[in-house]
């Protein structure tokens, strides 16, 4: 019976299970991907393994209510809260990061605000887990007092109470109302998110010199050729895929330029066949390029300090030392180059602050102790600050050390009874 099981299927069976699955995307309007989904897979296995075990049963007889689908995924939901958290509370002992942030879905007008985790098990995984995203009352407005009573309510629903919140460390954006809501807790600036504001702001037209306008007004062109060649197909003809921004990303905006430099001259190629050739009127590649290889640092930045399976906190000061070099002026930059790297170093000194928290993460990585990128004074500062919290650390890591100690002394004791 197994032989037979693990047995190639038939071309012709294969062949008519295709030609089902086609049926089944266009009879319930589903993505063709949608089979290349792991949990569809587990489903497909499950189903194989009742018509092994119980033969040819009627479909209708197996497949589930979407009813009792929504209870079951509810009472999952449950179990997997309570487990998240005992494994946060454990955490919570030695400190945990909690990230938020909020967003509006413009299209429904609906604002959700999400929560997530970040902790070091007890096998020293650094991990992420997904709070909650909660859909933010539209009848009230998102003052600070309301934003702080919703976060308190979700933590205080997962065992994180107000006294507890010392032990916890929140990241978000410089909105002027979320950081209100916090303000009374540890608090640090997301980086990326610094990152985009700079960027929005020194690429900003408003009370800038003319030249500036020229500058914009290309990224603008870029976009508009970009949808363009998105919704007439165009792409297939390209060699390279063009990139559409994200108005929320600067990160996107350089991949766009980048993804229309390297193959203008096929997309000029392409535009003349089809009369189009205005739609490149006004776009420089070269004004692109050297944009794009700007922009090129502070993307790397993002991505690398966006990541969350590896610490992060650490190379915030690193990252901004090379900013402040990658943003001072060049002997052959044109005028509106020069501009924008000044207008960046302006914008990094007032938005992208570095504090204590930042340099002691930075001098506790090995890689980086010696703290180079500081001056001899702060980083004596840094380390005799690292030694106080170190100090203050010590009874309470000696007492989970002599709890450790006394549990598997009782487990040995019990044992040998």
């Amino acid at each position: 019976m197994s032989s037979f099981l693990k047995g190639k299927l038939p071309f012709a069976a294969k062949s008519k299970l295709v030609d089902d699955f086609v049926d089944f995307c266009c009879t319930d309007l589903r993505p063709f991907d949608i089979v290349s989904g792991k949990g569809f897979s587990r489903v497909a296995q499950g189903l194989i393994n009742i018509g092994a075990r119980y033969g040819a049963v009627d479909a209708d007889s197996v497949i589930p209510h979407r009813q009792t689908i929504c209870d079951r995924a509810k009472d999952h939901a449950k179990k997997e809260k309570a487990r998240l958290c005992e494994q946060m509370n454990k955490a919570l002992e030695s400190g945990i990061g909690i990230t938020t942030d909020m967003w509006t879905d413009s299209h429904n007008m609906r604002s959700y605000t999400a929560l997530t985790c970040h902790f070091v098990t007890e096998d020293w995984s650094l991990t992420s887990r997904v709070i909650s995203t909660l859909e933010f009352d539209s009848t009230i407005r998102k003052t600070a007092t309301n934003i702080h009573e919703q976060i308190s309510k979700e933590l205080l629903e997962v065992g994180i109470s107000a006294d507890k919140l010392s032990k916890v460390v929140f990241v978000s954006d410089q909105g002027p109302n979320i950081k209100t809501a916090l303000k009374n807790y540890r608090w640090i600036p997301c980086a990326a998110h610094v990152i985009n504001t700079v960027l929005k702001h020194a690429f900003s037209e408003k009370n800038e010199p003319t030249f500036m306008g020229e500058v914009t007004g290309q990224i603008t062109q870029s976009k508009h050729l970009v949808t363009y060649l998105k919704k007439s197909g165009s792409t297939l003809n390209l060699p390279y895929a063009v990139i559409q921004e994200c108005e929320t990303r600067w990160n996107s905006k350089a991949a766009m330029l980048s993804s229309i430099a390297k193959q203008h001259r096929e997309i000029r190629e392409l535009l003349k066949e089809k009369g189009q050739e205005h739609r490149m009127e006004g776009i420089q590649v070269e004004v692109l390029t050297t944009i794009s290889e700007f922009l090129s640092l502070f993307r790397d930045a993002s991505e690398d300090m966006e990541g969350d399976r590896y610490p992060t906190l650490n190379t915030v000061l690193l990252w901004r030392h090379r900013f402040g070099a990658h943003c001072e002026p060049r002997f052959q930059d044109p005028d509106y180059m020069r501009h924008i790297r000044s207008r960046a170093s302006e914008l990094l000194n007032e938005k992208f602050i570095i504090t204590s928290t930042h340099k002691i993460a930075t001098f506790l990585s090995p890689r980086f102790k010696s703290l180079k990128v500081l001056s001899h004074e702060e980083n004596i500062a840094v380390q005799m600050e690292a030694r106080a919290l170190t100090t203050a650390l010590i009874p309470t890591l000696q007492a989970q050390s002599e709890e450790v100690i006394q549990g598997k002394t009782e487990a040995i004791t019990s044992n040998h009874i």
